[in-house]
This record gives structure tokens, sequence and C-alpha cells, in this order.
């Protein structure tokens, strides 16, 4: 038999990109952070950022919000290192992993994703509340750097187009 036809069926297991965004999903973090411990034990800094009121887009459909997240992902996927990893952890969160990061350069990050994101159109009339958090620890600390990365988030823009 002619194999060259045939066509590997992927399982939804196997997807690890967000269609919606081009982020990675939250299956791929979680594979990330089970095999992440850095053995040198440098710092990693947790951004997490949360995108609020979309709930009002939703009743429109699925497009309009699909747009806006695919916006703020290109966004945080051009303000950090290519070292860093962006996820999509959530119906309407990210999360991005910065190996090697001191609170500066996290800070430095959150500061940029926030003009950046105050300067891209988000292609919406409604308001959009962006809230970041950003914490650095232990590599084998994830979990709790995760945390305090959420309990660190305030909203740093507010977009109404």
């Amino acid at each position: 038999m002619d194999r060259s036809f045939m066509r590997s069926k992927k399982t939804e297991d196997d997807v690890i990109v967000d269609r919606a965004t081009g982020a990675f999903n939250r299956r791929r973090l979680d594979r990330d952070v089970a095999a992440g411990v850095d053995p040198f034990c440098l710092p990693i800094a947790t951004l997490v950022l949360h995108v609020g009121n979309i709930e009002q887009l939703g009743k429109l459909g699925t497009a309009p919000v699909d747009r806006i997240l695919e916006r703020i992902a290109w966004v945080v996927k051009a303000a950090v290192r290519a070292s860093d990893t962006v996820y999509r952890d959530g119906d309407s969160s990210f999360c991005v992993r910065m190996p090697k990061t001191t609170d500066e350069e996290a800070s430095t990050v959150v500061r940029r994703i926030q003009s950046n994101i105050e300067s891209t159109p988000l292609l919406t009339d409604s308001k959009i509340t962006v809230s970041v958090g950003v914490a650095v620890g232990d590599p084998g600390q994830v979990s709790n750097t995760a945390q305090r990365a959420v309990d660190a988030a305030s909203p740093v823009v507010i977009v109404h187009h």
C-alpha cells in the first residue's frame, strides 16, 4: 500500500496552539511547567494578563472576541523576548513565562505591553480592561510565582474605541 497519501490524524491532545490567538494553549503550559525545572535555578518571571469586560462582546458572537484576543496576543508576543513563551491560559487570560528574568526586566516588559495595548486598535466599540501582574521566583516554585503574579495583577489600561 502506498502510504504517501495517508495523513496522520491529530487528536485534540496533540494540538498545543490556540487557534484564535496563535499563542500556545493551557495544555502546552502545563507540559512546559512540568518539564521546565531549571537545573541552574535561575529566576523565572511569570506574567499573567486578564482581559476584562469581554463578556459584553460575547453577546455579538465569537468573532469579535477572537479578534480582540488575537490582537492582544500579538501585542504581548511582540513585547517579549524570543526566549519567552506566551500561552492562552483561559477564555480571556494569558500567561507568559520569562526565564532568566529579573524584577526590573519583568517590569520593563509590563510597561511595554501596557504602552503597546494603549496604542493598538482593538477592533471594538466596547470598553476592555486589561489587568497585568508579574512575579519573579525560582523555577521550582512556578505555582507560587504564578499565584503571586495573579495577586499582583491590577488594571493597567482601559481601552475604549
